[in-house]
């Protein structure tokens, strides 16, 4: 490899401007045209970590008298969002929407599946 060179156009970085729209509205960088709110309640003693934590800059927190801690925010792809949220355990529960509801606990049953019977 002593003969190198570079053919094409070389990568420009672009302004924060044209690329910083298209990750305002949504959770991480996973992206569908149509975006959704994700209600999370997380238990009181995993609120108390979660509540430092920016995962949106609109984001919106309510902290329950039990001490749990309902989060909202906006996503626009399942995918990052639900590896945020299995990664929490039983320590956080989707109330919305149902449909995301039902995939994670689909993912947990399937786990359980292969952790308990050995299953692939």
């Amino acid at each position: 490899m002593t003969l190198c060179n570079v053919e094409g156009p070389a990568f420009r970085i672009r302004e924060k401007d044209e690329w910083q729209p298209f990750l305002q509205n949504t959770f991480g960088i996973f992206q569908n045209r149509k975006s959704f709110d994700v209600v999370l309640r997380f238990t009181p003693e995993r609120s108390r970590w979660i509540k430092g934590e920016m995962w949106h800059e609109a984001q919106t927190e309510i902290v329950l008298d039990d001490g749990s801690l309902v989060r909202t925010i906006p996503a626009s792809h399942e995918g990052e969002i639900m590896m945020e949220i299995l990664k929490h355990g039983s320590h956080v529960e989707v109330l919305e929407p149902e449909w995301l509801k039902e995939k994670v606990i689909k993912e947990i049953e399937e786990a359980v599946t292969r952790y308990v019977k050995g299953e692939e």
